[in-house]
């Protein structure tokens, strides 16, 4: 039964992901009147599938990453702690969509499993090589959005 409830929330998250994620990646070219609102959903829609194929063929270090930030339980109790994490992070996105706030699922998702995994095994469940991989990232694109807008402050 944990299985079909880990389907079932992972088939959520990517819900909400598309359908915060594909307004974002049409929105310009609508509003320009590059295209219209029918073909530019029709070309996010193959783009969006052609992306989600090619980069499951060639790219397995961001999953890789994701999965190795935390040490889940295994069992039941992991199960619950990973649905737990999918459905808080598809929870926080949609209500952030409704109120107009851009989000990251992957942000969201690596910050559920870590309170997962705290909340399971406290802070030993961490693996905090893998944290400083996301810190840093975050930090960089900060300064790289600064430099890159630093005319327009």
């Amino acid at each position: 039964m944990l299985y079909i409830l880990t389907f079932i929330s992972i088939t959520i998250l990517i819900f909400v992901n598309g359908f915060t994620d594909a307004p974002n990646s049409i929105t310009t070219i609508v509003s320009t009147k590059v295209m219209s609102f029918k073909k530019a959903s029709l070309v996010s829609a193959i783009f969006n599938v052609l992306g989600i194929l090619i980069m499951s063929m060639i790219s397995f270090k961001v999953a890789d990453g994701i999965s190795s930030i935390v040490i889940l339980e295994p069992g039941k109790l992991g199960l619950i702690a990973l649905i737990s994490s999918i459905l808080s992070c598809s929870l926080f996105s949609a209500i952030s969509s409704v109120f107009g706030i851009p989000t990251s699922e992957t942000h969201g998702l690596i910050s559920g499993l870590t309170g997962s995994s705290i909340v399971i095994g406290s802070f030993k469940n961490i693996n905090f090589k893998e944290w400083v991989n996301v810190i840093i990232g975050l930090i960089w694109s900060v300064l790289r959005s600064f430099y890159y807008c630093k005319d327009n402050l």
